[in-house]
């Protein structure tokens, strides 16, 4: 049998209903790159996507970094300076030179020696910032009336 080619339907205009959805085109963040919502770290042979909002903290590990989301981890590929700027600011905060958190994870700063603040998550976990982002967590911790 020879089917016969189905002429090609017009093209939808924009907002129409009956026009395919398709993935939002993301426009690129500072230095070109593209901001991350979803990564994909490989875990025992196989890939698995963690949706960034769920990613509670990241911790430098060498030539990787370390997602901490809930109780599971996972390695990820790629440089904490290249990570951090394909971030969301509004929804992460460095740290430290080996930290990032989810600023929604935060639950407590108490002030630490020589400027620096223990940083408490939701979770219970406590991390120590360092002094070189004292101002960024000092903004946060500050009262906006």
């Amino acid at each position: 049998m020879n089917a016969a080619a189905s002429p090609a339907a017009p093209p939808s205009a924009p907002g129409d209903p009956a026009a395919p959805s398709r993935p939002p085109t993301l426009a690129p963040g500072p230095a070109g790159l593209t901001p991350v919502f979803r990564s994909a770290p490989r875990t025992a042979g196989k890939t698995v996507f963690v949706d960034v909002q769920d990613v509670d903290w990241m911790e430098a590990a060498e030539n990787y970094v370390q997602l901490h989301s809930g109780r599971t981890g996972h390695l990820l590929h790629v440089a904490m300076n290249t990570l951090e700027k394909s971030l969301d600011p509004d929804m992460f905060l460095r740290i430290h030179r080996s930290l990032i958190v989810n600023i929604k994870r935060i639950k407590e700063l108490q002030p630490a020696l020589h400027g620096e603040y223990v940083v408490t998550l939701d979770n219970g976990v406590r991390l120590q910032s360092g002094r070189m982002y004292n101002e960024k967590l000092r903004a946060l911790a500050a009262n906006p009336f």
